[in-house]
């Protein structure tokens, strides 16, 4: 199939890449063949050392993270519950996670402000949220390991580096920026996706998205849609070859099926772009 070629492309997708380690990478160093995290916010007076739980009533989460992975799950009770494990028998005060509810905005940082020495620490973090609780957004920064969320949330922004990322119960507006680890995103209806990945592949399962904008250089691309569901898709690539099991009407570099009405855009160097069954 016909393919729109892009070689402007491969100057985007450097600034991607730079973009996205500036904004990631802000907060580790790699020095002498030791890792370092520095950790830097205000206000650290405000803070809770260790975890704990959270009565009052939460409307957004932001975990800022560099350690192994970070994960949100739902629970049966009414608080929310913040804990952390790391592969040392008891992890030191100052490199403890710290967390503060202020208004309806939850907080949780990963150690004390500073640089620290976490070499062989791979703390992990879980937070719990109540099944009955529907967040309006979680902000998830991690550096490696993995990123995982299942809680009930209108919007949702992930960052990280060399982290897998698995999403699900998104309900309006995900924004996904990865380095190279993979992507998968199950959804019931978005409204938009906005996912940039350099190397990792990207996985997005939807009953319905309204839009979505996916960037990669090399990692590949895959979209599982509904048979009923109308959309155009737009691929730029380089050196990318797009295929899909549902049909579609071809006119230059866009694929359209049914009424159109879903619109995705789709960019990367060398990746590939599918598109397949819902089987939901």
């Amino acid at each position: 199939m016909k393919i729109k070629k892009s070689p402007n492309l491969i100057l985007v997708s450097l600034l991607l890449i730079l973009s996205m380690f500036a904004t990631i990478f802000c907060g580790c160093t790699v020095e002498m063949g030791k890792l370092y995290a520095d950790v830097k916010y205000k206000n650290e007076e405000l803070y809770t050392v260790g975890g704990g739980e959270i009565a009052q009533d939460v409307k957004n989460i932001e975990v800022f993270w560099q350690g192994e992975s970070v994960n949100l799950s739902n629970h049966d009770g009414k608080n929310i519950i913040v804990t952390e494990q790391a592969d040392v028998n008891e992890i030191p005060q100052h490199l403890q996670l710290r967390y503060v509810a202020k208004g309806d905005t939850l907080t949780v940082q990963f150690a004390t402000n500073g640089r620290h020495d976490i070499r062989g620490l791979n703390k992990r973090i879980e937070v719990q949220i109540p099944k009955a609780l529907t967040l309006d957004k979680i902000t998830l920064t991690n550096i490696s390991g993995k990123t995982t969320s299942s809680v009930h949330t209108l919007n949702a922004k992930i960052t990280a580096i060399d982290s897998n990322i698995i999403i699900s119960g998104v309900a309006q507006n995900l924004s996904i920026s990865s380095v190279s680890g993979n992507v998968s995103v199950n959804a019931e209806n978005l409204l938009s996706a906005n996912i940039e990945s350099v190397s990792g592949n990207v996985l997005l399962t939807a009953r319905g998205v309204k839009s979505a904008e996916i960037s990669t250089v090399s990692g590949k691309v895959e979209l599982q849609l509904p048979v009923t569901m109308g959309f155009v898709a737009t691929f730029e690539s380089v050196s990318g070859k797009f295929e899909s099991s549902l049909d579609v009407d071809i006119a230059d570099n866009a694929y359209t099926r049914l009424n159109g009405d879903a619109k995705i855009n789709i960019k990367s160097v060398s990746g590939d772009f599918k598109i397949s069954e819902y089987g939901g």
